[in-house]
């Protein structure tokens, strides 16, 4: 096990997230005047993206060759979580390239990156890899990471890894289309992956951010009202013990294409979350929800406490 204390990373990232949320504030109800409480709108990601809005018949294909905005959060084993917009441009052929022909530039860790045949160098040396999983991707949103492994030159994949940040991209929603919706509560889900650094009891785990979160998400959006709420649901592993993460988004106000939240925990019993979505409505009427999340999770059990510190991505269709 790597001896490295991370509570005055946690609490960095803690401190910088409150900020991005806009520090919490008080709960408004309803625009409708329903008995729902629903908390104000956080600051969300700009409404345009440098791409068109989404309309029938678009493909993913379509963006490549395109510098675009994308939403990026990050890991890094020293400077913690953050959320951002940022640059990236996926050159032609990349979405039906193989993974070491892959090609496209970006902002990774606060400096521009190209990776070339799937992988590329930071100014000081680290290797980077691409990885982009077609599957993962809905018709009109995807999501793809990069990752900077601790030794200089890596040589394989599986080498352990210091950071990593997960991109957000595709075609957003007109958000008068949005606004012009009158429908009552859609649901959308689908699977999230994330992946981070793990600390019993402030000690960090010898992967410094190779920790894989895999589960489910689950929004609800009311277009009347102008809110969403949800759940994550989802485990890691670490030191041989399976971590249940059950989250919940509550009521949160939106406006536009864009939309933000904190997720909170399930049950105040042993358990601390400042877990962040920043996400989009993408396709021609909010077809797929994209988002990425800034994960800080912490689960006390058996005496022991568990914290999770990662970054993830999902798209997820309307059921």
């Amino acid at each position: 096990m790597t001896q490295m204390n991370i509570s005055l990373l946690a609490a960095t990232s803690i401190s910088f997230l409150s900020a991005c949320m806009g520090g919490g504030g008080d709960a408004t109800p309803s625009a409708k005047g329903t008995s729902i409480v629903v908390l104000p709108a956080p600051p969300a990601p700009p409404q345009e993206n440098g791409l068109p809005y989404g309309i029938a018949g678009q493909s993913l294909a379509e963006i490549e060759g395109n510098e675009l905005m994308a939403m990026q959060s990050a890991i890094h084993d020293v400077t913690g979580v953050a959320g951002d917009t940022v640059t990236i441009t996926l050159d032609p052929g990349f979405s039906a390239a193989g993974p070491t022909a892959r090609n496209a530039q970006a902002i990774f860790l606060g400096q521009p990156v190209t990776i070339s045949g799937g992988e590329g160098t930071l100014a000081n040396g680290q290797t980077v890899r691409l990885f982009y999983d077609p599957s993962a991707a809905g018709t009109y949103a995807g999501t793809a990471q990069l990752a900077a492994y601790a030794a200089l030159e890596s040589v394989s994949p599986t080498d352990p890894i210091n950071a990593e940040a997960h991109y957000l991209f595709g075609f957003l929603s007109d958000p008068d289309v949005i606004d012009g919706r009158i429908s009552g509560a859609v649901s959308y889900s689908g699977d999230i992956s994330a992946s981070g650094l793990v600390a019993i009891n402030g000690i960090a785990t010898a992967d410094p951010t190779g920790t894989e979160l895999d589960g489910a998400i689950n929004l609800t959006v009311n277009f009347a009202d102008d809110w969403v709420t949800g759940d994550l649901d989802a485990t890691y592993t670490a030191d041989a013990r399976v971590i249940a993460v059950d989250l919940i988004l509550p009521h949160t106000a939106f406006f536009g294409n864009t939309l933000a939240g904190a997720f909170i925990c399930q049950s105040a019993m042993g358990c601390g979350s400042a877990t962040n979505m920043d996400a989009g409505f993408f396709g021609p009427s909010a077809d797929e929800i994209g988002g990425v999340l800034q994960i800080d999770t912490t689960n006390d059990i058996e005496g022991d406490a568990y914290q999770f510190l990662g970054a993830g991505s999902f798209v997820v269709g309307s059921d």
